[in-house]
């Protein structure tokens, strides 16, 4: 460590990890590789965006050690967010609405990020050196939980078991913390998922830039379904069926060839597959959820279970249920999914369950934040030139009204998200509020309020509420008692 950077020392806090001296040599760091690294994204011109889509879902701003580094990686994440160049003269200017003392005290100035510059020919790799800087700081906060144990221990009246259980429970989340989640394909969730219950029109894939979603209503009006680049929104009220649609959709897709990533920011993955057997095999979802099989039919309702597990364990889908993820590691996990498998579609459940990655930069301003999440999600779109379907809460304003039909001013933070999609649907269920009325039962309504290069109208589908699914009305009329 040089003189320079003793200057930057973090005033104390109660955090022990914070307390570290900055100065001392034995501190598990590596400013060189921190230095290296930051001085690369800078000298990476127009690859500094690309850089950081390939590291951002692995690298956070506290796996740097000095706080100076931190909050110059933190003013480029800002940039990355809106697509701004992150160069010196931004990050600078970046830095002068966060940091602002930073830029006053002349502590980080153009010499300051060129001096970083000058160690970017240190790098070799950038995954290595993420990697290096993510241990260097597990090792950081295992020391300060020992140090914070330590000095617990020696206080009196102190019960041992409880500083026993607030060591493991910090333990625990930094190991949450060092675990990279990636997507699981879903013939590797069919069989744990199969065990667990014991114990308790497209068919070649054509490619002309056009994807069917499977429900041929829905198909004709969109003209001929989804475009490649397109932002689809589906939203609706809570309980209408937005995750259920969208798993008929990839299910819908993924067998007739379409290769779906799914980030699923709410539900677990094993959940969705217990749906998505549910659909595919016709036993009813809450038995396959308790097990509850009866006697007479248990050998029956296996069996169908068993051929419906053989036929998703081969779909193209790839699921990860990382929660709380940030637009940011979706787009990372999205680019390396698709360098790796052909894919032709990306669902995200659901939008507002998406962060930036960077709260302070939004300072609570959460229609902005959202502003800048949609705006990525469609580059994301043209970038991978793949529909991506992002599913979307409506506002409590919906149930307030006589007519419960949504419309697109019922969007959560609406203004950006309607002017981003290209498409904007949503489900309508009447039997959710008027259930004593026969005549809606096991009927759904799909709006589609906005529909950038076609038709807007409604079609109506098939809920079948036994298995959690929707289906194409005109099928679903033979089996089902809904009125024609």
């Amino acid at each position: 460590m040089t003189q320079n950077d003793t200057k930057y020392k973090k005033k104390p806090s109660i955090s022990p990890l914070e307390e570290m001296d900055l100065t001392n040599s034995s501190i598990p760091a590596d400013l060189e590789a921190e230095r290296a690294l930051l001085g690369s994204i800078l000298a990476s011109g127009t690859y500094s965006l690309q850089l950081i889509d390939e590291i951002g879902d692995k690298l956070k701003a506290e796996y740097f050690y000095l706080p100076i580094h931190q909050k110059i990686y933190s003013s480029m994440i800002a940039l990355w967010l809106k697509q701004n160049p992150l160069d010196t003269i931004h990050v600078l200017d970046m830095l002068e609405k966060l940091e602002p003392e930073l830029i006053e005290s002349k502590k980080v100035d153009q010499d300051f990020l060129l001096s970083l510059i000058s160690k970017s020919s240190l790098l070799s790799n950038p995954g290595d050196t993420v990697k290096l800087l993510k241990d260097k700081h597990m090792l950081r906060t295992i020391i300060a939980v020992g140090e914070e144990m330590r000095r617990m221990g020696f206080k009196t009246g102190v019960d041992a078991g409880v500083i026993l259980e607030s060591a493991q429970k910090k333990l625990y989340e930094a190991s949450l913390g060092n675990i990279d989640k990636n997507f699981i394909h879903i013939g590797e969730l069919t069989g744990p998922v199969f065990e667990g219950m014991e114990t308790i029109n497209n068919p070649e894939g054509m490619d002309n830039g056009i994807k069917a979603t499977g429900f041929t209503d829905l198909d004709r009006l969109l003209g001929g379904g989804v475009r490649r680049g397109d932002m689809v929104i589906i939203a609706c009220r809570p309980s209408m069926g937005k995750t259920a649609f969208s798993l008929d959709i990839a299910k819908k897709m993924a067998m007739m060839g379409s290769g779906i990533a799914y980030f699923s920011l709410e539900m677990g993955a094993s959940q969705m597959v217990e749906r998505l057997i549910a659909s595919s095999s016709g036993v009813d979802f809450q038995k396959i959820r308790s097990g509850n099989l009866s006697d007479d039919q248990k050998n029956q309702d296996f069996n169908t279970i068993g051929k419906a597990i053989g036929i998703l364990s081969d779909l193209p889908i790839w699921i990860d249920d990382t929660s709380s993820s940030s637009i940011m590691e979706i787009r990372s996990k999205a680019r390396r999914l698709a360098h790796r498998q052909k894919i032709d579609m990306i669902i995200i459940d659901y939008l507002q369950l998406m962060t930036s990655g960077n709260d302070k930069y939004y300072q609570g301003n959460r229609v902005q934040e959202v502003a800048d999440i949609s705006r990525n999600l469609k580059m994301l779109a043209k970038d991978l030139n793949v529909p991506v379907i992002a599913l979307s809460q409506l506002s409590r304003r919906v149930d307030a009204r006589d007519d419960k039909k949504p419309v697109l001013s019922d969007l959560r933070e609406s203004g950006s998200i309607e002017q981003d999609a290209d498409i904007v649907m949503f489900i309508h269920r009447e039997d959710y509020y008027q259930r004593e009325k026969e005549k809606h039962n096991g009927k759904a309504e799909l709006i589609i309020a906005k529909n950038r290069n076609g038709e807007t109208g409604q079609i109506e589908l098939a809920w079948i509420r036994h298995l959690a699914c929707f289906e194409n009305l005109h099928e679903a009329k033979k089996t089902l008692r809904i009125e024609k």
